[in-house]
C-alpha cells in the first residue's frame, strides 16, 4: 500500500516538475512566431490579408553544422541585429550561387540566404553570405491558420546554383568549385604546403 502511495507521489512530483520545466524548455527551444512581410511569399504569408504563424525550432540549429540547404530559417538580421528575419538557405560552403550580380562562392562557416519572393526580398543578394552563427531557428512548418498548416520541405531552385562554364566573378574566381576541385589546388590557393 505504501508502495502505491509512493509511486503516486513520485508521479505527482514528476508531473509538477514537468509542469514547471516544460514551458521553460518550450520557450527556449521551440516557439511559435507570427510572420510579417512579403519576402517569403508564396511560401509564407501567401495572401497579404492573412498572416501565417510558424513553428521555430532552436534546438535544430544548436550546432551550425545542422543548417541544411533548401530549408527555411529564422536568423538575426545582418542589417538590424535586434530583429529576426526569415529566409531560405540557398547555398552553403563550398557552393557557388548565381547571385544577382554574378556568381559568388559561399565561404566556410557561412550560408547564402534568399527570400522566395525575389522581387521584394532583402537577402544575401544585398548583404552577401552570412555567418552560420546568426541562424537562430529552423522553421519546419506553418501551424496557423488551420487551412495553411503544412511542412516546409527543403527546396532549392536549380537556377540559383552557378554552373561551371558560366561567366565568373573575378573576386570569387579562385574560390569557385571548378577551380578548387583537388586538394593540391586548395593548398596552392591558400599558400599552404603539406610538404
Amino acid at each position: 500500500s505504501s508502495g502505491s502511495l509512493r509511486t503516486a507521489g513520485e508521479l505527482g512530483l514528476s508531473f509538477l516538475a514537468g509542469y514547471y520545466v516544460l514551458p521553460d524548455l518550450v520557450g527556449h527551444y521551440v516557439w511559435l512566431a507570427r510572420v510579417q512581410g512579403r519576402s517569403m511569399q508564396p511560401t509564407l504569408n501567401e495572401h497579404e490579408d492573412k498572416t501565417d504563424w510558424v513553428l521555430m525550432n532552436r534546438w535544430a540549429v544548436r550546432n551550425p553544422a545542422n543548417v541544411k540547404k533548401g530549408c527555411v530559417y529564422a536568423l538575426v538580421d545582418p542589417e538590424s541585429p535586434s530583429e529576426l528575419i526569415i529566409k531560405r538557405v540557398v547555398g552553403l560552403h563550398p557552393d557557388t550561387v548565381a547571385a544577382e550580380d554574378g556568381p559568388k562562392a559561399v565561404p566556410p562557416g557561412h550560408c547564402w540566404l534568399e527570400g522566395d519572393n525575389r522581387r521584394v526580398a532583402i537577402d544575401s543578394n544585398t548583404y552577401g553570405a552570412v555567418p552560420l552563427g546568426i541562424v537562430s531557428a529552423h522553421i519546419p512548418c506553418i501551424v496557423w491558420p488551420p487551412g495553411r498548416w503544412r511542412w516546409l520541405p527543403p527546396v532549392v531552385d536549380p537556377s540559383r546554383m552557378h554552373t561551371p562554364g558560366a561567366p565568373s566573378d573575378p573576386d570569387n574566381e579562385d574560390m569557385s568549385i571548378g577551380k578548387l576541385s583537388r586538394m593540391d589546388d586548395w593548398a596552392d590557393w591558400t599558400g599552404l604546403d603539406d610538404k
